[in-house]
């Protein structure tokens, strides 16, 4: 069962850390894009915003199984990964707010100058 545990515990961490990767990846693509021209804008931002929930729950999850492990070395191996992780997580969350903000100013004021027009 300790081993069941952990396994579990490093599943969750591997699955945020997946869901980390795509998000560096959706954020460099929105970043190439301008945020605005080529694609889907739209969906790409949606997609962030979905990734970024996705995210979010995978880090509680990996906190949560990381410390239902009893035995006291393997805790703390996966709860090292996991914080680690909490950390990537907020700084990739900040970076898609930050990504999300720079393109609803710009759909606005792309907007507000149709307006004038």
């Amino acid at each position: 069962a300790a081993m069941a545990a952990a396994a579990e515990a490093t599943a969750a961490w591997q699955r945020g850390e997946q869901l980390k990767r795509e998000a560096d990846g959706l954020l460099e693509q929105f970043a190439s894009q301008g945020g605005i021209t080529g694609g889907s804008p739209i969906a790409l931002q949606q997609r962030l915003g979905g990734l970024s929930n996705e995210l979010a729950a995978a880090v509680q999850e990996a906190r949560s199984r990381a410390e239902m492990v009893n035995d006291t070395k393997a805790r703390a191996l996966v709860m090292r990964k996991v914080e680690r992780l909490e950390r990537d997580a907020a700084d990739v969350q900040a970076a898609m707010e930050k990504q999300l903000g720079q393109f609803y100013r710009a759909k606005k004021q792309e907007e507000d100058r149709e307006k004038l027009f």
